[in-house]
């Protein structure tokens, strides 16, 4: 899967609009994977399915408020990581787990950056009191289409894709893809299925 494979699927087709990646990766200490420089270069800040929202650097003036936005979610799951026992360091610790994307104040997703290829990282979901945590050997695309696409594969969030098909994203700003020229077929049927 790639980041078109997603975008394809959001029916997207507004002009990208570049982040300065060089000023965001320099204030958050970080080298981000590159489907996720892709796909935040594509879609301006806003959210998936209305769940799923992105930690985009463009939603700020200035990186270090971007930084702080990171940051501030990464304490979130800092709070009960002891108590919880959770294996894993937590950003800004080295190699630990970099918050990219949230459901409401449910659920932190993120990378677990394990080794130096940012590419190569998977992706961890976190209840955010660290009650559950899953890790999934995905790209950042490949695993955002499955949140947002039925079958519902990514089963602690399946109610994402379930919330309507063909897929949304919809920018803060009101930016949104046309809508489908007719119903997916496949919704229904599919979204039986999982009762």
């Amino acid at each position: 899967m790639t980041t078109q494979d997603l975008l394809t699927a959001l029916r997207w087709s507004a002009p990208p609009k570049p982040v300065n990646w060089n000023k965001v990766e320099a204030a958050i200490g970080r080298t981000y994977p590159a489907e996720f420089k892709q796909i935040a270069d594509a879609l301006p800040p806003g959210s998936f399915q209305t769940f799923v929202t992105l930690l985009h650097p463009a939603k700020f003036k200035r990186p270090e408020e971007f930084v702080e936005e990171v940051r501030g979610y990464a304490d979130l799951l800092r709070e009960d990581a002891a108590d919880r026992r959770f294996p894993h360091p937590i950003y800004p610790e080295p190699g630990g787990v970099l918050p990219f994307a949230l459901i409401g104040f449910d659920w932190v997703i993120g990378w677990l950056p394990e080794g130096d290829d940012p590419d190569r990282w998977p992706v961890i979901l976190c209840d955010s009191h660290l009650d559950a945590w899953h890790i999934y050997p995905m790209s950042t695309s490949e695993f955002l289409l499955a949140v947002v696409t039925l079958p519902a594969t990514i089963k602690p969030i399946s109610y994402v894709a379930e919330e309507v098909q063909p897929p949304s994203y919809i920018g803060f700003d009101g930016t949104t893809a046309p809508p489908p020229d007719q119903p997916d077929k496949n919704y229904w049927p599919e979204a039986a299925k999982l009762q």
